[in-house]
């Protein structure tokens, strides 16, 4: 309420605009996000190239149920000019291989992936999509050295445990496979109850050949 009054007495004010626009769509009650959105447009047109801007929009599309091949193709153009001015604006470069994974271009994924990481060194975000795009892209070594590298960085990432896990299934490393049976077990101590790392587990056992450690495992858990 405070800014909106502040508005109607400095209705030019940006600073208190941007303020409410973040305002509303935090809030996202009712009427917020058109009133939001109006905002947003205006502010556009003052500052067409803002980074902060162009972001706001192009997650506004993104989010859209059934976005057009033109709204995709208008999300990825403020995406890139948005890294263009802020190379290491993390949230922007993972936009931009979100969608390309979306559309399983997974090269195209992989390649923004690195470009990403050449301005934001071991970003374990960053290291993570690069390391599914490998994965899909066929080079479970590869998508398991950089999910290692991610838990380096970042040792709670559930979302690199699963990469490196299913990188050593899919290649059939037995090295691997013996990493990934530790990664499950430590998961598992600390959360006895995960089902889908106790499945997890029982297929890295069977890769190894141990399914008759598997089995029981598995029959306890479903009593």
């Amino acid at each position: 309420a405070a800014i909106e009054e502040g508005l109607a007495v400095h209705p030019h004010a940006t600073r208190l605009k941007r303020r409410l626009m973040r305002l509303l769509l935090t809030r996202a009650q009712g009427q917020d996000r058109e009133k939001a959105l109006g905002l947003l447009t205006e502010l556009e047109r003052q500052q067409p190239q803002d980074p902060e801007l162009l972001m706001i929009r192009a997650t506004q599309i993104l989010s859209e149920p059934s976005p057009t091949p033109e709204s995709l193709a208008t999300a990825r153009e403020k995406l890139e000019s948005i890294v263009k001015q802020e190379p290491t604006a993390v949230t922007a470069h993972l936009a931009l291989i979100g969608m390309a994974m979306q559309q399983q271009q997974y090269q195209t994924a992989c390649d923004l992936a690195v470009r990403a990481l050449s301005s934001n060194a071991n970003n374990p975000a960053l290291l993570l999509a690069r390391a599914r795009a490998e994965l899909m892209l066929g080079y479970p070594p590869i998508a398991a050295k950089l999910a290692q590298q991610t838990l380096q960085e970042d040792p709670n990432s559930a979302g690199a445990v699963d990469v490196f896990i299913r990188a050593a299934l899919v290649g059939g490393d037995r090295s691997l496979l013996e990493q990934a049976r530790t990664l499950t077990e430590s998961a598992l101590r600390r959360s006895p109850g995960n089902e889908q790392m106790v499945l997890s587990r029982t297929m890295v056992l069977d890769a190894l050949g141990l399914a008759k450690d598997a089995i029981p495992e598995l029959e306890a858990y479903c009593q």
